[in-house]
């Protein structure tokens, strides 16, 4: 329909003009005067995604959609918005539901809401649990401070957009590994669709979830609250699925310049693992469950709550600073060759400052931020009998700590060209302490700093060229370094790489 109308303005346009010019030929006396013509319509962004020509206005503290898009596109990358409305009206359940579509991201469905996720390659081995990306919501890390997470946590029907910062682009949140960055950003009392929200769905399979949301904003205090309870029965044996996902946030705006926002982030998730099957068996049977999956109810179950701080300054001149902080305790009840109990706290601060100015006549953006993360995990192992724990047969504490700081620069040489530099500092610390074999033991550090250089040319409206350099350094997470069949540190390299990224 946009598209017909601009054509018909156009249309009605060239005809007004060819009839007032052909009145004027006849009769130089006389005039016409035709009403006037009112095209509107609006400019594509660049980033892919949106499909609705409007979306509310953010806060300091979380973006809308198009301060998101503005800020993305300033970044000499692929990057990637996705709006919650891209799959609002699908039964969105897992990250391969709401990533599928989103150009260079691979996400994959292994076992329930349990998904392969990798950009660009990252983690690519890994069938289970995650590693080579950091997973945020609202700029808060889900992972734990090794880097690993479990994707089960994230409900998609909580977002308000997703933020998908492929590679080197994942700078904006101190991330230089080599997938980047997928942020997930909540409504608030000001960008929620509606006050009051209630969703029901049920399908094959035992299928049922229920949904409901309620959004406020009295004064300068708003308040967002989502809950969704999920059941899946499954196509599979052992597949049942079921979870509660709880996130609510509540902001205040002292001024037009200062806001503060809290958020309580609560997960409930019981999941079976089905399991493998050979070829024949998925070609005569794709119904039943490994066998040795079902003999030792193999599960994944995670408890989590976080709760987090996100406070934004205006400092004028085009100087703000963000800074916050999060706390929060999870545990993962996993029966597979053993019963898996791992559980503990996590912690972290974060900062970052932006300041555009000019710099010897030009436009200059400069950010500078920090990141600071810290968690603990008390990691039992017990004979598993038929998913339930018998005999404690290892048992050790994780600790992994996180420092990473980073700056990029902006430089437009020209009014549409940008030279782009940034620098990322890591300094990583790992330490296992087994408890039943000390000799097993260790610890190490991994510090690393990574450049990143590149160009951006808006050469016409709506259209840019872009093209990067960057490195990047991951440490391993706990299941690298710390290998469930052995239960000892096991000494081992970062990954590092170099990308070189046109577009």
């Amino acid at each position: 329909m946009k598209t017909l109308s601009v054509l018909s303005g156009a249309a009605l346009a060239a005809l007004a003009s060819g009839l007032s010019f052909a009145a004027h030929a006849q009769e130089e006396e006389q005039s016409i005067e035709l009403p006037e013509i009112l095209v509107e319509g609006r400019m594509e962004n660049p980033l892919s995604g949106p499909t609705s020509p409007s979306y509310a206005a953010g806060t300091l503290t979380v973006p809308g959609v198009g301060e998101a898009q503005e800020e993305l596109s300033r970044m000499p990358g692929a990057v990637s918005i996705v709006p919650a409305e891209n799959y609002a009206d699908t039964y969105a359940h897992d990250f391969e539901d709401v990533m599928d579509f989103t150009p260079g991201v691979y996400a994959r469905k292994r076992f329930g809401a349990e998904v392969r996720l990798s950009v660009r390659g990252s983690g690519l081995s890994r069938s289970f649990h995650m590693r080579g990306l950091e997973i945020l919501q609202d700029g808060v890390p889900y992972n734990l401070a090794d880097g690993a997470a479990d994707f089960q946590e994230v409900d998609p029907l909580i977002a308000q957009h997703i933020e998908v910062y492929k590679g080197g682009n994942g700078l904006r949140f101190g991330s230089v590994t080599l997938g980047g960055a997928i942020n997930f950003v909540t409504p608030t009392g000001y960008t929620a669709e509606a006050e009051n929200l209630v969703r029901i769905e049920g399908g094959s399979y035992g299928t049922a979830r229920l949904h409901s949301q309620t959004a406020r904003a009295q004064g300068k205090t708003d308040i967002f609250a989502a809950m969704t309870g999920n059941y899946v029965e499954g196509f599979r044996k052992q597949e049942q699925e079921q979870s509660f996902r709880f996130s609510g946030n509540i902001g205040h705006r002292f001024n037009d310049r200062a806001e503060t926002r809290f958020y309580l982030i609560s997960n409930t998730v019981d999941q079976e693992l089905p399991g493998t099957l050979t070829l024949a068996q998925s070609e005569n049977a794709p119904e039943m469950a490994n066998p040795g999956n079902i003999a030792l109810n193999q599960q994944r179950n995670v408890r989590s709550i976080r709760v987090a701080n996100k406070t934004a300054l205006d400092l004028g001149d085009g100087d703000v600073i963000e800074f916050g902080g999060y706390a929060g305790y999870k545990r993962l009840y996993h029966p597979i060759f053993r019963v898996l109990d791992y559980r503990g706290p996590l912690a972290g601060l974060f900062t970052r400052y932006r300041s555009e100015a000019t710099l010897g006549g030009h436009r200059n953006i400069f950010t500078l931020g920090g990141d600071f993360s810290w968690s603990e995990v008390d990691a039992k192992q017990y004979t598993n009998v038929s998913g339930s724990r018998g005999a404690l047969a290892a048992s050790g504490t994780q600790t992994a700590t996180n420092l990473k700081l980073y700056a990029e620069n902006q430089f437009y040489v020209l009014e549409d060209v940008a030279l782009v530099g940034g620098l990322q500092g890591i300094m990583s610390y790992r330490k296992f302490e087994n408890d039943i074999t000390p000799a097993r033991n260790d610890r190490e550090d991994f510090n690393s700093v990574s450049p990143r250089a590149g160009v951006l040319w808006d050469f016409i409206d709506n259209a840019q060229v872009y093209g990067n350099v960057t490195r990047s350094y991951e440490p391993p997470t706990f299941s690298e370094l710390v290998q469930a069949t052995v239960f000892q540190f096991v000494p081992l390299d970062p990954q590092r790489a170099v990308t070189f990224e046109v577009g």
